[in-house]
């Protein structure tokens, strides 16, 4: 399985998210295409990744869930491209 990433650009100067980023999981059969995780870094503290997610009430729901394996491979791929962008823009 290749996973590939495209960032976009958080256009808010206030917010907590750093990017968004778009993956796509191309597999032997097929492609799964998933939209809007976020990378946040916070104050200078360690990126992290969450799945694109829908404001309730009380908490957030996400838009998909993905496990073991699979979520490190594409949290992993997500950051990657996100340090690797960042230490190109300085």
């Amino acid at each position: 399985m290749n996973v590939s990433v495209r960032l976009r650009t958080n256009t808010k100067a206030e917010s907590k998210i750093a990017v968004f980023a778009d993956v796509v999981l191309e597999l032997a059969d097929g492609k799964i295409e998933l939209h809007g995780f976020r990378v946040f870094r916070p104050n200078g503290k360690p990126a992290w990744v969450a799945p694109a997610a829908s404001k309730g009430e009380k908490k957030f729901f996400p838009h998909y869930s993905l496990g073991g394996e699979l979520r490190k491979r594409v949290e992993t791929a997500i950051l990657a491209e996100f340090e690797k962008q960042a230490s190109a823009a300085r």
